[in-house]
């Protein structure tokens, strides 16, 4: 998997052959059919760890504690953008051109199946402070995705009194609270 998502995330889906993760990984190509039938299954698995260790897991953690919702607010920001620091614009490009050949396939359903996860999750935080939770919820993630790319353009824009602004306002706009 380690060797797989190196290669995935350094160069395009397309251009990496089983071989090379196989080379990569320090196995024969037979032995990697082993666990998986193709490349695409492979791409499958690791887009599949990928979204657990990346959103599904620390969503979970983040708005199941005990944690006031401001401070929620705060640290998926920091997370999202973290995210977006380590992962890079090649890890983007990876999931969507995966997704992409996953989804014209009918293979893809666990991406949607991890985001509504990731929603209901959003969604339950989010109970106390809007009638619409749910659609709150889609709305918090789409600002959260949004700014990551705009991290991923201008990084120095994100920096200091600018990231502690962008906190206020989520606070303010997802809260429920004035600004002030």
């Amino acid at each position: 998997m380690r060797a797989a998502m190196e290669l995935f995330s350094s160069r395009s889906y397309s251009s990496v052959s089983v071989g090379e993760v196989a080379s990569r990984a320090g196995v024969s190509k037979g032995a990697l059919f082993h666990y998986f039938s193709s490349k695409l299954e492979l791409a499958r698995e690791a887009l599949s760890r990928l979204l657990a260790r990346t959103v599904s897991r620390p969503v979970r953690r983040i708005a199941r504690s005990d944690e006031p919702l401001e401070e929620k607010l705060r640290r998926l920001l920091r997370l999202s953008l973290e995210t977006a620091r380590r992962y890079d614009a090649r890890s983007l490009a990876f999931l969507i051109e995966a997704y992409s050949e996953l989804r014209e396939r009918g293979r893809a359903s666990f991406v949607r199946d991890a985001y509504e996860e990731s929603i209901g999750e959003l969604a339950s935080m989010l109970s106390g402070v809007s009638e619409r939770p749910r659609a709150r919820a889609r709305l918090l993630a789409a600002v959260l995705d949004g700014l990551a790319v705009q991290y991923l353009i201008s990084p120095e824009e994100f920096e200091g009194e600018a990231l502690e602004e962008l906190e206020g306002e989520l606070e303010v706009v997802f809260s429920c609270r004035t600004s002030g």
